[in-house]
C-alpha cells in the first residue's frame, strides 16, 4: 500500500477488490482500522445529486471510508451515462483526518478524464485533485451533481434506543403489526 497526500491529509490507497456491502464504493481501511474489525457499513455522510438528466433527480449515497469511481463504464460506482464522461471519469475519495479531530475529508480527483472535472467553475485539472465541501458543484462532461453532506452531530441524529435495545435495524423488524390500521381492515365494495 502506498500513501498519498491531498491537501494536508493523508489518505491509504486500498488494494481492489474489498467492495462494501452496499455495492457501491471500494472500501478504504488503514492497517489500524483493519485490525480494530471495524464495521463494513460504514455511516452514511450524505449524497450526490443530479438534475441533469431529468426533473425528477438522481441521487448516489455516499459513506465514509468508501472510494467512488464515477464514470460512463458500467464498473463505475456511480456511474454517469452520457457522452461526454469518460468511462472512469474520476475518484471521490471519502476519510476522516488522521489528527486529533478526525474531520471528515472528500476529495474528488480528475482519472486523467477526456473532458476535465469541474469544481465550483474551476478545472480542477487532469489528474488534478480537490478538497470538496457541503453543496459544491461538481462537473463532469455534461453531468452537474451537487454534494449534499449530512452533519449527525449538529443535528443530533443518533440510533434510536429503542431499535438498539431489541436490536432490530429497521422499524419492520421491530415486529409491529401493521394489519390493525384502517387501510387493511376496511371493507372493499366493488361498485
Amino acid at each position: 500500500m502506498s500513501k498519498t497526500r491531498y491537501g494536508g491529509a493523508s489518505f491509504q490507497d486500498e488494494q481492489p477488490g474489498n467492495q462494501s456491502p452496499t455495492g457501491k464504493g471500494t472500501v478504504i481501511l488503514t492497517e489500524n482500522e483493519k485490525a480494530g474489525n471495524q464495521s463494513l457499513q460504514n455511516p452514511l455522510i450524505g449524497f450526490l445529486v443530479s438534475f441533469s438528466k431529468s426533473i425528477t433527480g438522481e441521487s448516489w449515497e455516499l459513506r465514509e471510508g468508501n472510494l467512488y469511481v464515477l464514470g460512463k463504464a458500467g464498473d463505475s460506482d456511480i456511474i454517469l451515462a452520457e457522452k461526454s464522461v469518460s468511462d472512469h471519469h474520476a475518484n471521490l475519495q471519502i476519510r476522516r483526518s488522521n489528527d486529533d479531530e478526525k474531520r471528515l475529508l472528500i476529495v474528488i480527483t480528475d482519472t486523467n478524464s477526456t473532458n476535465g472535472t469541474v469544481v465550483n467553475g474551476k478545472d480542477i485539472g487532469i489528474n488534478g485533485h480537490i478538497s470538496l465541501q457541503h453543496l459544491d458543484k461538481i462537473t463532469t462532461g455534461g453531468y452537474e451533481l451537487v454534494l449534499i453532506l449530512i452533519d449527525r452531530e449538529s443535528l443530533k441524529l443518533s440510533p434510536n434506543e429503542k431499535f438498539q435495545s431489541t436490536g432490530a435495524t429497521t422499524p419492520a423488524s421491530a415486529g409491529f403489526d401493521y394489519s390493525s390500521q384502517s387501510l387493511y381492515n376496511k371493507a372493499t365494495h366493488a361498485g
